[in-house]
């Protein structure tokens, strides 16, 4: 999948974050393409979140996962969030 998925000219992201019945915060990573065969790719990960879950604690958690899979942030063209009460789009 790496090599499909770095091929990628744009993505959009969505993320999802939540408590599992552990009460460990998992954070759900979508990635949405269209590659060459036209083939829809979705979810990307489901990363444990370990501590905290700030805005900064999503962020590098989110960048860590797109590097791991060649992902350049800069493609992304679409992001929507929700965690805790707060929800975005950007």
């Amino acid at each position: 999948m790496n090599g499909v998925i770095s091929q990628c000219v744009y993505f959009s992201l969505a993320l999802d974050e939540s408590t599992d019945v552990s009460d460990i915060a998992q954070l759900a990573v979508f990635t949405r393409f269209v590659d060459k065969d036209f083939n829809v790719t979705e979810l990307l990960d489901v990363v444990p979140m370990k501590g905290t879950t700030t805005t900064e604690d999503i962020f590098n958690a989110v960048e860590e996962l797109l590097e791991n899979v060649s992902l350049d942030l800069k493609k992304t063209v679409f992001c929507c969030y929700r965690w805790g009460t707060g929800n975005a789009c950007r």
